[in-house]
C-alpha cells in the first residue's frame, strides 16, 4: 500500500516560547502567523494560553495582586532557533527554559509544568 509520508523528513518543534502577557486568541491566529512568515520563519506549533498562578513568597504565601496573567505557549521549528535566539527580543518572547532556571516555573499549573519539561 502506497504512503505518502514514507521517506519524508518531519520537521522537529522542540523549542518551546513563551510570549508573557499576550492573550491570544484565535482571531489573531492569521496576524500571529503572518509575523513569522513575514521574517521567513516556519510556521509555529501552537500550544496554547495558559493563565498564570499567584506568586509566592519565600514562606509559601500567597502575593497578593499576582497571577491572572495570560501567557501564550508554541513551539519553533528546530531550523529557526539560532535566527530567532535573536529576533525574538523585538517580540519579548522568553525560551521556556528561562523560565525554569530563573526559578519563575511555579507560577504555570502543575499539569501543564509536568507536560512541558525544559529540554535544555
Amino acid at each position: 500500500m502506497y504512503n505518502p509520508r514514507v521517506g519524508v523528513k518531519r520537521m522537529k518543534y522542540d523549542q518551546l516560547v513563551v510570549a508573557q502577557g499576550y492573550n491570544y486568541k484565535e482571531c489573531d491566529k492569521k496576524k500571529f502567523l503572518d509575523i513569522f512568515k513575514e521574517h521567513h520563519f516556519h510556521k509555529p506549533k501552537i500550544v496554547g494560553v495558559i493563565t498564570t498562578l499567584p506568586s509566592k513568597d519565600k514562606d509559601g504565601n500567597i502575593i497578593p495582586d499576582t497571577g491572572g496573567r495570560k501567557d501564550f505557549f508554541f513551539f519553533i521549528n528546530n531550523k529557526d532557533i539560532e535566527r530567532f535566539s535573536i529576533w525574538r527580543f523585538n517580540y519579548s518572547f522568553r525560551w521556556y527554559e528561562d523560565i525554569f532556571y530563573n526559578h519563575e516555573e511555579e507560577i504555570y499549573p502543575e499539569k501543564f509544568r509536568k507536560k512541558y519539561l525544559p529540554r535544555w
